[in-house]
């Protein structure tokens, strides 16, 4: 038998002027008189999916790794290749022994010169490939685009990690041991090329590569390479923009979806993004996701008011969570931490090369079990999305495929 769940919800409405809390059960009451300003003229901005050809990857290629590469696949790795990354290895403070001598084992049965096949883009068929660059300089790098599709990522190693500041934190509250504590904090970045720098070369690839996305965040990051090779950089986010309001994304953010209670709507191909990462010795990784062209923008010249906002954003929480007990007597505590608004990118019916940013609420939460200590560790993060037109939940993060195998029970 299903039990009821009393749902205690603090409510921090942090849009612009000083937040207010208050506790309430089962129904949801807001304090604040205040009103939310948001700028009524916001666009809804119609997007086609873009289809990279064999020119666009070209010049994307070009502007990143300069003329005369070679891109080909199935490329091996020198003697010398092998025997420079080992001495790399044995420079880096963190590095086992097995692996140090694995890369030295592969070194001497390394020929000494390196083989590959070349790639004309022009003769590829339509999909997902995988690459090898080799650079004007000697320099080998990689990339992995879709060929007719809507992605393109250049990575400067074919073994390369980031991991930014704001993860490290995080994870730092949830370590078990004190060797998961000291790695995290030897993850912790510390770049040395600065911010300014950083950012006008990352502004300068967005500018050359006609990328029509807008900084979103950027903050320090740690680069690894080949597993143990360690250099302190920044890592920039670019996403859509409509009249100043941004499609947001974060770095190993997660949903979550109750099949009894499903957003409206997904994406039709995920979400827009490009990130870029930068350290001294120049670019990590550019990675464009989901990439679009805008084809239309429509004036919506009413939004939903702010009272009725409130009141779907108080019933979908419920709806969603309402039945959500470990065992009896244990309910959730659920606290909004954050409102902001936004764009996001949902799917246009009967379109799937087709998308729209509508004007979106991001609402940020946490909620942990009520008989939990109340401690930074024991609460979960989350966030939900509301079109700001009709207040349908939406959910940019999940394409409409996924969505539908999710109701489906896949």
């Amino acid at each position: 038998m299903k039990k009821s769940i009393c749902i205690a919800l603090t409510l921090f409405l942090c849009v612009g002027f000083a937040c207010n809390r208050y506790k309430s059960s089962l129904e949801i009451e807001w304090t604040t008189d205040d009103p939310i300003q948001v700028n009524d003229e916001i666009e809804t901005c119609v997007v086609q999916k873009e289809t990279f050809s064999a020119d666009r990857i070209s010049s994307m290629l070009s502007a990143l790794v300069g003329e005369n590469y070679v891109l080909c696949k199935q490329y091996v790795r020198s003697k010398q290749e092998w025997l420079d990354m080992a001495t790399q290895m044995e420079a880096a403070e963190h590095v086992s022994e097995d692996v140090l001598n694995e890369i030295k084992e592969k070194a001497i049965h390394a020929p000494e010169n390196p083989s590959y096949e070349p790639i004309r883009l022009t003769e590829a068929s339509d999909g997902e490939m995988a690459a090898t660059i080799l650079e004007r300089d000697g320099g080998v790098s990689y990339a992995l685009f879709d060929m007719g599709g809507n992605s393109f990522s250049y990575y400067r190693s074919e073994d390369i990690q980031f991991v930014g500041k704001d993860v490290c934190e995080q994870n730092l509250l949830f370590c078990s041991s004190d060797s998961e504590k000291e790695h995290l904090l030897w993850l912790m970045p510390h770049p040395t090329i600065s911010e300014k720098d950083s950012l006008a070369m990352a502004l300068d690839y967005i500018e050359k590569m006609n990328i029509p996305l807008r900084l979103f965040y950027y903050e320090p990051c740690t680069i690894i390479t080949d597993s143990v090779i360690r250099s302190d950089g920044w890592k920039f986010v670019f996403t859509k923009q409509s009249n100043g309001y941004a499609a947001q994304f974060w770095d190993g953010q997660w949903y979550y979806i109750n099949p009894d209670a499903p957003p409206v709507s997904g994406s039709s191909w995920g979400e827009e993004v490009c990130s870029v990462v930068i350290d001294e010795n120049g670019i990590c990784v550019f990675s464009w996701i989901g990439a679009s062209r805008e084809v239309s923008r429509n004036r919506n010249d009413k939004l939903l008011p702010d009272s009725e906002m409130k009141s779907v954003i108080d019933t979908q929480l419920f709806t969603i969570y309402k039945d959500h007990s470990y065992r009896e007597g244990v309910y959730l505590d659920l606290q909004i931490t954050k409102i902001e608004a936004g764009i996001s990118l949902i799917s246009v019916s009967e379109s799937p090369n087709l998308g729209q940013y509508v004007p979106s609420w991001y609402i940020s939460y946490r909620y942990k079990w009520d008989d939990e200590e109340d401690v930074p560790e024991s609460w979960e993060q989350d966030q939900i999305i509301f079109n700001m037109i009709n207040g349908d939940y939406i959910e940019p993060r999940v394409t409409e495929e996924k969505l539908h195998s999710i109701l489906q029970g896949g």
